[in-house]
């Protein structure tokens, strides 16, 4: 899928259900994070490869990632891509610790839904997100390019230069369509 980006979202399987859900990369490099014990959330730090299966920080591991709660039925994925965030110091000490701040402010945020911020394995990251409606406008476009023999077109999603807005695209081929009817 090329490099990750963290002003785009992401379509990630997080959770059992299998859905499609949407998350922000805040940064790409890899960590861990465990529970801090005392209920007062997660720590975090850069993931080593000192860190093997059985030590506590395989708690979890990935790429810093925004996204709601599953608890959320219609996620805001502009929200995400809103959400302030200042990028992390380099010094991997500091940014672990800026993170593990950062993942206690996180809490009550949109409506009654609770934001999250946790590592997530770049494998489970399969593509850009598309909001429903604007995935079943394109898969529309393209069934009616398919119609006319015209092909399909890529769109991965928002963040992307699609070569063709999506009102071009259906002026055309309500032009195509009219003119084939003539």
């Amino acid at each position: 899928m090329g490099e990750l980006r963290t002003d785009v979202l992401y379509a990630v399987d997080l959770f059992t259900e299998g859905q499609p859900w949407p998350v922000r990369v805040l940064d790409t490099r890899r960590w861990s994070s465990t529970s801090s014990g005392d209920q007062s959330g997660f720590l975090w730090r850069l993931n080593s490869a000192a860190d093997t299966p059985g030590s506590p920080w395989d708690t979890d591991y990935g790429v810093a990632c925004l996204y709601w709660s599953p608890t959320d039925p219609e996620p805001d994925g502009q929200a995400l891509l809103n959400y302030p965030w200042q990028p992390l110091p380099e010094d991997p000490e500091e940014a672990g610790a800026e993170l593990t701040r950062r993942a206690k402010e996180t809490g009550p945020g949109h409506a009654s839904v609770w934001l999250c911020l946790r590592p997530i394995p770049r494998r489970r990251i399969s593509a850009r997100w598309l909001e429903p409606a604007q995935r079943e406008a394109w898969e529309q476009a393209n069934a009616r390019l398919n119609a006319l023999g015209l092909g399909s077109l890529q769109y991965s999603g928002p963040g992307d230069q699609a070569p063709i807005s999506l009102d071009q695209l259906t002026a055309l081929l309500d032009r195509a369509e009219q003119a084939g009817t003539q």
